[in-house]
């Protein structure tokens, strides 16, 4: 019988060794799922942070680039009422016939007669050449040949261009932001 005794005695002291070692893994288990919930909790709210910065920033270059298309946009609708201006100008201007020749004439006084030299002009300001030449006494081909108001000199050695497009072209950047300061005061 002792022998019994001392299998229940260790089979009790087994089973209660079984028992402690199951409820301190229980401990350890409960331990260890409560230190990986604390964990969790924390990589959860970094990566929202983390998130909320991203999307901010996104946000941010967004609205930056945004910004930036809309100003291109403005800019490119003022240059394109500028370039109205100077166009409507022009028509303005060569409608003004009597004024026009008057210019082309002035500017027709200060050509620099050279071997050569011949000029290209518009039928509407032909007359207006030709008699500036005749008060300067100097004698140069005048063709009739461009469709522009105003007229071109070529020489051997220069060409100068006063059709009305290219005097307005030649003046445009020089006034383009004094229209710009009086179109878009605000």
């Amino acid at each position: 019988m002792a022998l019994n005794h001392i299998l229940h005695t260790i089979t009790e002291k087994a089973g209660e060794e079984i028992k402690a070692i199951q409820k301190d893994a229980e401990q350890q288990c409960a331990h260890i799922l409560a230190s990986a919930q604390v964990e969790a909790r924390k990589i959860k709210a970094e990566l929202n942070r983390d998130l909320e910065q991203k999307t901010s920033d996104t946000i941010e270059k967004a609205e930056r680039s945004a910004a930036f298309i809309v100003k291109n946009k403005i800019t490119d609708k003022k240059h394109t009422l500028i370039d109205s201006v100077f166009q409507l100008s022009a028509k303005k201007l060569a409608k003004q016939q009597d004024k026009l020749c008057g210019l082309f004439e002035r500017l027709a006084e200060s050509i620099v007669v050279e071997r050569e030299t011949k000029i290209l002009c518009s039928q509407s300001i032909a007359s207006a050449i030709e008699n500036a030449l005749k008060k300067r006494g100097v004698s140069i081909p005048v063709a009739r040949s461009l469709k522009d108001d105003g007229f071109m000199v070529i020489s051997n050695t220069y060409e100068m261009d006063n059709r009305l497009t290219a005097l307005i072209q030649e003046i445009h950047s020089d006034i383009e932001a004094e229209i710009a300061r009086i179109l878009f005061a605000n």
